[in-house]
């Protein structure tokens, strides 16, 4: 018993330490005091801006080493593989306790985390392009970039009949 009272008494002390130490830091260098929480305005724009039916997107795609490819016009902000509307996690009742496992996609599959992919509607020929470990610009104005408009090559019907 004498270890487990001596990790509490250390704990103990480490935290007092730190608590010291915060409040001689606050008390010798206090923290800026916003006036006009500019970070907060851009996400909120950001938020304004993505959250328009039927706002035109540039989206401006180059090669890994910086070649220009081309550009698609989507219908909304490129989307990526990592965003789900679902809890990326689950809570599963052991005989131990609980335990907080990866939960499956909406697709019903299990994504290994972070993945460089990203999706977008193009406005011209409603396809769905993936684009996978691609370096983009996205702009909600078009840009004076000398680069071709990308074009999707469709004949026929879609095999799956999306509509």
């Amino acid at each position: 018993m004498q270890a487990c009272d001596d990790n509490e008494s250390n704990t103990k002390v480490e935290r007092e330490v730190q608590e010291d130490n915060l409040e001689a830091s606050l008390a010798a260098e206090p923290p800026y005091q916003y006036q006009y929480f500019l970070t907060a305005q851009a996400i909120n724009e950001y938020c304004k801006r993505t959250d328009v039916p039927g706002k035109l997107w540039y989206v401006y795609l180059y090669a890994p080493m910086g070649q220009e490819l081309g550009f698609f016009v989507a219908d909304r902000i490129p989307t990526s593989i990592n965003v789900a509307r679902t809890n990326p996690q689950r809570v599963v009742d052991r005989s131990g306790g609980d335990v907080v496992i990866k939960a499956p996609a909406l697709d019903g599959v299990y994504y290994a985390g972070n993945i460089d992919m990203a999706y977008i509607f193009d406005v011209e020929s409603d396809a769905m392009i993936c684009y996978y470990n691609i370096p983009a610009i996205v702009s909600d104005k078009p840009l004076s970039l000398n680069m071709p408009q990308l074009e999707v090559k469709f004949e026929g019907t879609d095999s799956i009949g999306v509509e």
